[in-house]
């Protein structure tokens, strides 16, 4: 019996694969949510900086790459 696959070892294989695509799935929904609610915090930062600046609170300021003010040093 030594050469002969027992039929657990098939099943065992079975279960590795389906939890590896169950994991794949989650993560991949995972990244869908994840851009979502980056995408929405985002734009709500945005439309905060755009309400200082409108209020007058940042004026003097540049927007930086990452969308966070810089204070502008004069030379």
């Amino acid at each position: 019996m030594a050469g002969k696959d027992e039929p657990w070892t098939w099943h065992d294989i079975g279960v590795m694969f389906c939890f590896l695509g169950f994991m794949l799935v989650c993560s991949v929904v995972f990244g869908f949510f994840w851009q979502s609610v980056n995408g929405r915090c985002r734009r709500r930062g945005a439309d905060r900086i755009e309400q200082l600046r409108a209020s007058g609170l940042l004026r003097g300021e540049k927007e930086g790459a990452d969308g966070v003010g810089e204070q502008i040093e004069p030379k």
